[in-house]
């Protein structure tokens, strides 16, 4: 039976949760709210790849959640600077909400293991290429969450 979203997607999608969960306290956030912000952060790719984060967070708006909580979703693939400028958003006021969700998503592996950000770095390397896009973006988050103490 073919899976509307892969078995390597939604062990990453748990991976996140489980490491939302344990680190919102420390972005003075609620874990369980974390918890399924986290699993549903990647819920667009049952959409397909494109524009999966809109998918994503119309969910969680149509659930109700808080309009931080669906600023993340549409926001996590991106990198740090484009959500500066587009938001009008300084480092110093960037959600929690955002802020732990890049947090999670490069300390948790395709495989669903929580890695060091270099680790990440080197998975989306190895599946997407040095030139893609997706490693570009991935960089620049990191270098974002390791400026700011994350």
């Amino acid at each position: 039976m073919e899976r509307i979203i892969p078995d390597e997607r939604i062990r990453h999608m748990h991976g996140v949760a489980e490491y939302m969960y344990r680190n919102a306290e420390k972005h003075k956030l609620r874990s369980d709210q974390m918890y399924v912000l986290g699993l549903l952060h990647d819920i667009g790719y049952m959409n397909g790849k494109i524009a999966h984060e809109a998918f994503g967070a119309n969910l969680i708006k149509s659930l109700g959640f808080e309009m931080d909580y669906v600023i993340a979703i549409l926001w996590h693939g991106s990198t740090p600077s484009d959500f500066l400028a587009l938001t009008k958003k300084t480092a110093k006021n960037v959600p929690n909400e955002m802020i732990l969700l890049w947090e999670a998503d490069m300390h948790v592996n395709s495989k669903g293991e929580e890695v060091t950000y270099d680790d990440r770095l080197l998975d989306i390397r190895e599946r997407y290429g040095e030139d893609s896009n997706e490693y570009k973006n991935c960089q620049e988050i990191i270098d974002f969450l390791k400026k700011n103490g994350f």
